[in-house]
This record gives C-alpha cells, sequence and structure tokens, in this order.
C-alpha cells in the first residue's frame, strides 16, 4: 500500500508558501499604485481645475508691464496667505522663478526633474506637501512653468500604512496564509483520519473496504485504492481458506465415522476392552476437534471469539490419562 509522501506534503506547504508570497507581492503593488507619494497622474476634476487657474493666470500676466518673472512674482505676492493651494513658477528649463516657501523648496526641486511635460502633468506627496505640474504659462512673449502645492491632510491608505509597518505586515501576512494552512491541513488530516480509522477495523476483524478512502488528495487517494485492494485480498484468501477448511474437515469425517463404526461393530462381537473404548475416546476427540476447527473457519478470525474458562484440575486430569495410556504401552507406570 503506498501512502502520501512526505516530499508530497511538503510541496503542499511550499506551494502555500508561494502562494501567500504571490498575494501579499499583488498587495505590494496595488499599494504602490496608490501610494500618493509615487508620481501618479494628476485626477481629472483636479487637472482641469489647474488647467483653468493657469488660464487665468496667462491672462493675469499678459495685461501687465515687464518680464514674464517679475509678473510672477508679482502674481505669487498677490495669492492670499490662506488660499489652500501655493502656486510656483519656473522656467522652461526648470529655473525657479518665485520664491519657494519654507518646506517646500527642495521638494520642489525634485519634483521639477520628474515632472516636466505640459501635456502630462504629474502629482506626487512630499511630507504634508502635494506637489501637482506643470501647468504652461504665456504672456504672448514669454512661457513659463506653473506647480501647484497643497496641504496634504488625509490619512495615507490602508496599504501604504501597512508597508510602512514591518509589524503589521507580517501579521497581514499571517492573517491571510493561516486560513489557506489551515484549510491545508484540515485536507490532508480528514483523509488520514479515514484511513486510520479503516486500518482499526480491519485489526478488529472487519475486513470492510471503504469507497470514501479513494477521496481526498492524489497521494490518499492512492493510498486509499491500495488500502481497499488489500482488504479484498484479505477477503479472498479468508474466504479460499473457510472453503479449504470445510472441504478438510468434511473429508476428515467420512474415514472417521467409518472408523466408529468399525470399533462398534468389535465391541459387540468381542466385547469392552480398554484398547476399543480408547479407540473410541480418540475417534469422538477428534471428531470434536473438527467440530471445533468448522467453528473457527466461521469466525472469520474474529479477534473477540467467545472464550472457554477451564479449571487446572480439568486440564491436568486430561493430560495425566493420556500420558499414562501412553506409559502402559511400554510397561511404565
Amino acid at each position: 500500500m503506498r501512502l502520501p509522501t512526505i516530499k508530497s506534503l511538503y510541496g503542499r506547504i511550499f506551494a502555500i508558501f508561494w502562494l501567500t508570497l504571490l498575494l501579499v507581492l499583488i498587495a505590494v503593488l496595488v499599494a504602490q499604485h496608490s501610494d500618493p507619494r509615487v508620481q501618479h497622474d494628476v485626477p481629472r476634476s483636479m487637472k482641469a481645475e489647474l488647467t483653468e487657474v493657469a488660464e487665468r493666470v496667462s491672462t493675469q500676466v499678459a495685461h501687465m508691464p515687464g518680464t514674464l518673472k517679475t509678473k510672477l512674482v508679482r502674481v505669487q505676492k498677490e495669492q492670499p496667505e490662506r488660499d489652500k493651494m501655493r502656486l510656483y513658477f519656473t522656467s522652461l528649463d526648470g529655473e525657479l522663478l518665485t520664491r519657494a516657501h519654507h518646506g517646500v523648496g527642495r521638494a520642489l526641486k525634485n519634483f521639477v526633474t520628474v515632472a516636466d511635460d505640459t501635456n502630462d502633468p504629474l502629482q506626487r506627496l512630499y511630507g504634508r506637501w502635494m506637489l501637482a505640474g506643470p501647468f504652461l504659462i504665456e504672456d504672448g512673449n514669454a512661457q513659463a512653468l506653473m506647480y501647484v502645492s497643497t496641504v496634504w491632510r488625509d490619512e495615507p491608505p490602508f496599504f501604504v500604512q501597512i508597508l510602512d509597518r514591518p509589524f503589521q505586515l507580517l501579521l497581514v501576512t499571517m492573517l491571510v496564509s493561516t486560513p489557506l494552512l489551515l484549510w491545508l491541513a484540515w485536507a490532508v488530516t480528514r483523509p488520514a483520519h479515514r484511513l486510520q480509522m479503516a486500518a482499526e477495523r480491519v485489526a478488529k476483524g472487519r475486513f470492510e473496504t471503504d469507497p470514501s478512502l479513494e477521496n481526498g488528495p492524489r497521494e490518499f487517494q492512492q493510498a486509499g485504492a491500495s488500502f481497499n485492494q488489500m482488504v479484498t485480498a484479505l477477503n479472498q484468501m479468508i474466504s479460499g481458506q473457510q472453503r479449504l477448511l470445510s472441504d478438510i474437515s468434511h473429508e476428515l469425517r467420512s474415514p472417521l465415522t467409518r472408523l466408529r463404526m468399525a470399533n462398534a461393530l468389535a465391541i459387540r462381537k468381542q466385547g469392552e476392552s480398554p484398547n476399543l473404548t480408547r479407540i473410541d475416546t480418540e475417534a469422538e476427540r477428534m471428531e470434536q476437534m473438527i467440530a471445533d476447527l468448522l467453528s473457527l473457519s466461521r469466525m472469520q478470525l474474529n479477534s473477540h471469539a467467545e472464550r472457554d474458562v477451564y479449571t487446572l484440575s480439568e486440564l491436568w486430569e486430561t493430560l495425566m490419562d493420556d500420558a499414562e495410556f501412553e506409559a502402559s504401552q511400554h510397561q511404565k507406570n
């Protein structure tokens, strides 16, 4: 009978492990896509709003005297202090034309290097500042780029919070993998338990096949099929043994019956004698042994067969009678 191999069980465990890693990897990729600290396209509604702001600034500077840089500096100064958006302007080469507020300058310089296409404005979170841009500004003579910063007050997405905290990432990984591992343990132990129960039935003398043993994982299906084949083979062997014992008993009873009849005729002609009486006793004992042999074959090797209890004196009396009869043949007592 082929039992499930350790290699196959380890293979399933490793499959669950790699599946868990794959799920974690997918979660990381999804988290990166929704991570505001990575540059993304500006949402459509926000892009329309900022494009309208850029057009309004372009119209405003077109009616101002002076160079484009001085005009943009003036526009920045005229912004309300509590305005939710802060405007910054650079040249087409990325040179900062206006003053950057405290904490924004370094982030703005970095953002300008990755976002420089007015046809594809981007946004990215730096600390508590969300930068977006660029948007084209022109006064009819020169052009510049506009970037916008807003204060980020929202909580980071759930996936981002998990990635930022290794302990939480480990906890989520365990929560994802635990149901899969529990399912694996249930899938492995259930057919193993069925196989154990079937083996216990065979140990008690109940040679019964169980079709449910051939369900479950492939390895246990093979083991269950082999187990059922073994039980079928045992049943065939036991049936053959019973037929053999029955045939032998039947064949032995015929000459034994004739022997007892001949002994009875001898007693009738010659009268009672110890030897003839002994022959009849041994023939009767042999017949009883044959009957016991038939009973044994009918019990089908059941380990719960009934047992007879004898006293020690009964066993010794039988043995002593047999020994005395055999010793008398050699003139011994």
